[in-house]
């Protein structure tokens, strides 16, 4: 163009934003010509912006909620420039990640859904449940709606499924405790207290499917995947007295780790450079480390913790959940709840079925 130089792109948009800028008449006056740089600049920004493909359909992944190179991959890169000349200091990722979505969700506030958005809003409504503190953040532009983030638990609690891709080669174990819900209310009324449920894979595991966005979830629908059948349990029964223990094999080999909890302890008194426990355990030991464990979540049952019903539907359940995956159902309870299952509730179930 006429004394201009010469601009190559592939991009029509692009093009087009760059003729524009510099087809503008020339004046000079600094402010005016700073005014034009920035919005062809903030125009080339939005085109990218409009580019990236999204759909409303399914909520972001776990794992590009909690991943930072995945939140940084999700701002295009002409974005990540501008905030990074912005910004000072020597690790801004995060904060180009968040201002960046944020500013994207402001560009497109209907089709997008950003991750760290979505993520921040089931976060502060977990630990604090206020719908004025996730509005606030929304109308400041860090976070979804109080809306968004409901019908994001009602989606996810739709589309949660209990089946683990487990194989022969990974160990499962059942974990079952009391839980309780919303105990700070202020006439201790309207709370739950009932039983849940994990598992533990080991090796880790990835079971971490997308959630598929549902603007009407019915609550039968909900109630369908997390249903616990229970089963009553009859107090005639004497199950103590009918329980037997498998003979086990005699181990021949020195346990190492004997005398190391007593070594450690003493160690802590000449205030030496030790690592934690953690670190004393793998340091004595060799071969090699199964990994990280996964960790799924189980339906919960309403009913009281330490109620014999409870605690046999709850051992029916696991021993049934570890025969779809042929499986020696493993289940660990604290003691209060050990004690009542040795009294009784095992004696329904067969005794290759708990141990």
């Amino acid at each position: 163009m006429d004394g201009k130089a010469n601009v190559v792109t592939f991009q029509r948009t692009t093009w087009s934003i760059l003729h524009s800028f510099y087809s503008t008449p020339e004046t000079t006056d600094e402010e005016t010509q700073k005014d034009n740089i920035i919005r062809a600049a903030a125009e080339l920004i939005k085109s990218d912006i409009k580019k990236i493909n999204t759909s409303r359909k399914e909520y972001p992944s776990p794992d590009s909620t909690s991943s930072i190179t995945a939140n940084l991959d999700f701002v295009p890169k002409s974005l990540q420039t501008f905030l990074g000349e912005i910004f000072s200091g020597k690790d801004t990722n995060v904060k180009v990640a968040s201002i960046g979505q944020a500013i994207m969700q402001a560009a497109r506030p209907r089709i997008l859904i950003a991750p760290l958005q979505i993520g921040l809003g089931v976060q502060m409504h977990h630990c604090f449940g206020s719908k004025f503190l996730i509005d606030t953040l929304y109308s400041l532009g860090f976070s979804s709606s109080y809306r968004e983030v409901k019908t994001y638990e009602m989606s996810a609690a739709a589309t949660q499924e209990i089946i683990v891709p487990a194989t022969d080669e990974h160990f499962m174990q059942y974990m079952a405790d009391n839980v309780d819900h919303n105990t700070g209310t202020i006439d201790g009324l309207n709370t739950f207290h009932g039983m849940g449920m994990i598992a533990s894979i080991t090796p880790f595991i990835k079971n971490r499917s997308s959630i598929a966005r549902k603007t009407e979830v019915r609550l039968e629908e909900v109630m369908k995947k997390a249903r616990v059948k229970i089963s009553f349990y009859d107090e005639r029964c004497e199950g103590l007295a009918s329980l037997t223990y498998e003979k086990l094999r005699t181990v021949l080999v020195e346990d190492p780790t004997k005398e190391v909890e007593v070594l450690w302890k003493s160690a802590w008194l000449l205030r030496p450079q030790r690592p934690f426990w953690s670190g004393v355990m793998q340091a004595v030991h060799n071969g090699d480390f199964p990994g990280q464990s996964s960790i799924v979540f189980l339906p919960m049952i309403d009913l009281k913790p330490s109620d014999k019903t409870c605690i046999y539907s709850t051992l029916l359940f696991l021993s049934a959940e570890a025969r779809r995956y042929n499986k020696t159902p493993v289940v660990t309870f604290d003691q209060p709840l050990w004690a009542p299952v040795v009294e009784g509730p095992q004696h329904h179930i067969s005794r290759s079925s708990f141990q």
